[in-house]
């Protein structure tokens, strides 16, 4: 449901302002819950903390950017939700291929079955936004690409930069 909020949010308030209102409501839930359930703990290097947290953020604002972006140039929820959801695959493909991790045949066999339950669900569906139509107020980013690229590449860029934001 998330892809077709960012698809026609968009084309209101444009990408960044979604993603950045997102992840602010996230952390004002969160941050009460911590100050709660981590009441008296001593936490000797609260620096630290703070550095993965801030890298964890940065990885987690790098894909949602990449996604936000090849949502309003594909103008597909349906192919952002395939391409972003390629992350559950990807996990047990780049442990096989970069750290040499032996996976099980019930690991081979659940990618196969995620990656077509995945085209399933996301590209044998409507792969238009609600309304049909292309999003209007696209932002600099989009508007740059637009006109760097050929248009008959627009779309693969778009798919691209999904991608890639599956990969972060």
């Amino acid at each position: 449901f998330a892809f077709v909020a960012q698809l026609d949010s968009a084309s209101k308030i444009g990408g960044f302002t979604y993603n950045g209102t997102r992840f602010l409501l996230g952390a004002a839930s969160l941050i009460p819950l911590i100050l709660i359930f981590d009441k008296g703990k001593n936490y000797a290097s609260w620096g630290e903390h703070i550095k993965k947290g801030l890298l964890a953020g940065l990885i987690l604002f790098t894909a949602s950017s990449l996604q936000q972006i090849g949502i309003i140039i594909t103008n597909s929820a349906g192919k952002a939700g395939f391409l972003t959801g390629l992350y559950t695959v990807l996990v047990p493909v780049i442990s096989f291929l970069f750290l040499k991790k032996k996976n099980g045949l019930n690991i081979w066999m659940g990618v196969v079955l995620a990656l077509s339950g995945l085209f399933m669900l996301c590209i044998l569906g409507s792969t238009t936004n609600a309304s049909g139509e292309t999003a209007e107020n696209v932002g600099l980013i989009v508007e740059f690409i637009k006109k760097s690229v050929p248009a008959a590449t627009f779309e693969w860029v778009g798919m691209g930069l999904l991608f890639i934001g599956a990969i972060f």
